[in-house]
């Protein structure tokens, strides 16, 4: 195997990204809504759009800041 030539995975928008980025492995982008990342970045659990219910979602931004 050539050692600059590393295999290469397709993500959802149809691109080749190599699985390992300056030695860490990486998750390709699988899509909107499609990856809930797990872990903790400091203390706190990695929170996402996923956790929040959709009737707390307001329809535009002066809804929101309102």
């Amino acid at each position: 195997m050539n050692p600059n030539k590393c295999p290469m995975e397709k993500n959802a928008a149809g691109r080749a990204v190599p699985p390992t980025v300056n030695g860490r492995a990486v998750v390709p982008f699988k899509g909107v809504g499609k990856h809930r990342p797990t872990g903790r970045k400091a203390a706190p659990l990695i929170s996402t759009y996923l956790d929040y219910q959709e009737g707390k979602m307001v329809s535009d931004l002066r809804a929101a800041l309102e």
